[in-house]
């Protein structure tokens, strides 16, 4: 049965819409579905992109565009470190920027660095970054004509691309961008 963000055919049909009608009928309800749940988060994939971002985050970017199109709520957890006034936080997500005060990233600063830990929404290559394994991780990379390469540290890194770093079991844990 359908409902009033999720109609469905049947209830076109018995309307007596036209298939066009009851698409543009449900278009309309998805629009109040995301205007309703707009800055609430929603699980969803957040594809890594090397050298490029994360989810809708791109490099380049001023503070004020990353908070508009990545609406949770900022927070602290412990993993992040100190000396942190040049980035945005979120949970699992540090986002750097170039210039910034003591009370934050500057509104004019860009974008340059992001950080992505243990983000259970977070995929790498269409898959969830906690399967990879360095082994895996490496083999795709090469496969997708990356030049990774593993310093003595144990991570696998492309030079201004990504670097990742993995747990004591050998899964990935740590991206950055």
């Amino acid at each position: 049965m359908g409902s009033r963000l999720h109609p469905e055919p049947s209830d076109a049909a018995d309307s007596r819409l036209s298939r066009s009608a009851w698409i543009v009928c449900w278009l309309r309800a998805a629009d109040r579905y995301r205007s309703a749940t707009e800055g609430l988060h929603i699980d969803q994939r957040l594809e890594i992109h090397p050298g490029e971002g994360f989810g809708p985050i791109r490099h380049g970017m001023r503070p004020a565009e990353v908070l508009a199109v990545f609406t949770e709520l900022q927070m602290y957890e412990d993993w992040m470190g100190g000396n942190l006034n040049d980035a945005l936080l979120f949970k699992g997500l540090r986002c750097h920027f170039g210039e910034c005060d003591s009370s934050g990233p500057l509104p004019h600063s860009r974008l340059n660095w992001i950080v992505i830990h243990q983000r259970p929404d977070a995929y790498l290559f269409g898959q969830p970054v906690g399967e990879w394994t360095k082994e895996s991780v490496l083999a795709e990379l090469r496969m997708r004509g990356y030049d990774a390469h593993t310093p003595l540290n144990g991570d696998v890194e492309v030079p201004q691309q990504i670097g990742l770093s993995f747990d004591d079991d050998g899964h990935l844990i740590w991206v950055e961008v």
